[in-house]
């Protein structure tokens, strides 16, 4: 039989568990600890809690006011981005409201895991990108936009292994690497006893929140709202506005291949992303810009966009770069698609645009790792303004380019390519890789054959690439040869490889 204390003891245990009380999920900057920790709201025994737990950046904010506004009240949803033992994991620094909130939830999740219906929802999303989005939040009002310090802070901030830090065996009795990640529909669902767990990609969230959430919670057809579009876009500093600087951020910045490699081969990634949306984020972001000069109907820039390059592509047709602008505008957007509207110096093509040398668009938008030159005329001359300033792309794609084989040779370029426009259109198969990632392509007539031989071409020797160019053009005056057939041989591309 049991004693009289043990009785009591039991019998106040069962009460506790009919009377349990949550803080406030709202917490505001400032407000004493007392009020965050206050016992507030009341729950039963089997009802859900719902934590919204994520790095910054991932629309977390977005999903709490829709979880909000669906409730109304009458189930708790919590957005944190700290959850556990403060004076563990935080080593006794001055905690935050929300890092208060943080430690009183873990604290009362220990207690009540096997009492209550806890719902965790994190997000995922790319690195650079979102240290961008963070820095943004975090600095601009009163530092501006400054690329050498977010540079740094990319560099110095190797990913941080927050899901480790929460979603682990110990806390939740199930860690978030042993399921395999739905790479495909951009979220899973983990679960054990009653804590579960929704992961989700940020880049796919508008289009799967739905039926996640139906799926997770059981809400059929909310809707994920929209926070902060316009009053974040009106951020100026020193005349500036958050939105163009964070543009111009997503356009120029670069990280080290080495650091990049890092980022990217962390567990945290390569358990959500495909091998090949890896390699696309890694081209995204490493120092590979490719210049697409005489873009024409923008066939070339689309495929270089899907192989993850950035692009700046220069026309001075207004009309070509008004139908690319329509047809890009999501890239435009995110940064990668650059826009260029002027005349390239050495090449007047009767449009009275104003001309600018190659060398200093280069120098505006950042090196080029890849340079295409489809401008009609000229092309030594602004491709000499380049070189000139020993400035070495590791590919070079001239249109009719016997004149500049042994420019290029001459410069250090010992790999060279014929693809006559004749052997285009082709399909590029989606499982062949190249430079950047796999993506089935389709080229149409009057686009430049691939520049890193996609689909695989032969290298040749500069002897050997001026010896079959002579078969069908003289060299010395680049004038037909004897042989030349025009609808079989017709126009061609060279391309150069570093």
């Amino acid at each position: 039989m049991m004693d009289a204390s043990t009785t009591d003891k039991a019998a106040g245990e069962a009460r506790s568990m009919q009377n349990i009380r949550f803080p406030s999920p709202k917490v505001k900057k400032g407000m004493p600890r007392a009020q965050i920790i206050a016992n507030t709201h009341r729950v039963q025994p089997g009802d859900t809690v719902n934590v919204i737990l994520t790095r910054g950046k991932v629309a977390s904010t977005a999903i709490v006011a829709s979880l909000r506004n669906f409730y109304k009240r009458t189930t708790l949803v919590y957005h944190l981005h700290f959850f556990g033992d403060a004076k563990k994991l935080l080593h006794g620094k001055k905690l935050l409201p929300r890092q208060i909130l943080g430690d009183a939830l873990y604290k009362r999740y220990m207690r009540y895991k096997n009492v209550l219906n806890w719902k965790f929802i994190t997000g995922i999303r790319d690195p650079v990108g979102q240290y961008i989005s963070l820095d943004f939040q975090n600095k601009f009002k009163t530092h501006g936009y400054n690329a050498k310090r977010l540079g740094k802070l990319i560099a110095n901030n190797p990913q941080e292994d927050f899901l480790d830090r929460y979603f682990t065996d110990e806390k939740m009795g199930f860690y978030w690497g042993d399921v395999p990640f739905d790479k495909e529909k951009g979220y899973s669902i983990l679960s054990k006893d009653n804590t579960s767990l929704l992961i989700y990609r940020y880049d796919k969230l508008e289009t799967i929140f739905t039926e996640a959430v139906e799926k997770f919670l059981g809400i059929p057809d909310l809707v994920l709202e929209r926070v902060y579009a316009t009053s974040q876009k009106e951020i100026q500093f020193k005349g500036r506005t958050i939105s163009d600087c964070y543009q111009q951020a997503k356009r120029e910045l670069t990280v080290p291949s080495d650091i990049a490699e890092e980022i990217y081969s962390n567990k945290s990634i390569t358990h959500f992303y495909t091998p090949d949306e890896i390699r696309r984020l890694m081209t995204r972001w490493t120092d590979r810009f490719i210049y697409a000069i005489g873009p024409h109907e923008a066939q070339d820039t689309e495929l270089y966009l899907k192989k993850g390059f950035r692009v700046v592509a220069v026309d001075a047709n207004p009309a070509v770069i008004e139908e690319a602008a329509a047809q890009f505008g999501k890239q435009i957007a995110d940064g990668q698609l650059v826009l260029v509207n002027t005349r390239i110096a050495g090449h007047d093509d009767g449009s009275g645009a104003e001309a600018s040398t190659l060398l200093s668009i280069v120098r505006q938008y950042g090196h080029p790792y890849y340079i295409k030159m489809h401008s009609e005329g000229h092309d030594e001359i602004a491709l000499g303004s380049v070189l000139g300033a020993g400035i070495r792309p590791k590919y070079i794609t001239v249109k009719n380019g016997n004149a500049m084989l042994t420019p290029l040779y001459e410069a250090g370029y010992a790999q060279f390519r014929w693809a006559p426009q004749n052997a285009v259109p082709h399909t590029i198969p989606g499982r062949q890789a190249g430079e950047g990632a796999c993506r089935e392509h389709s080229v149409p007539p009057g686009a430049a054959d691939p520049f890193d031989g996609e689909p695989a071409g032969d290298w040749l020797s500069y002897e050997d690439a001026r010896s079959e160019a002579a078969q069908i053009r003289v060299p010395e005056t680049d004038a037909n040869a004897p042989v030349h057939d025009d609808p079989v041989h017709g126009c061609f591309d060279l391309h150069a490889r570093f």
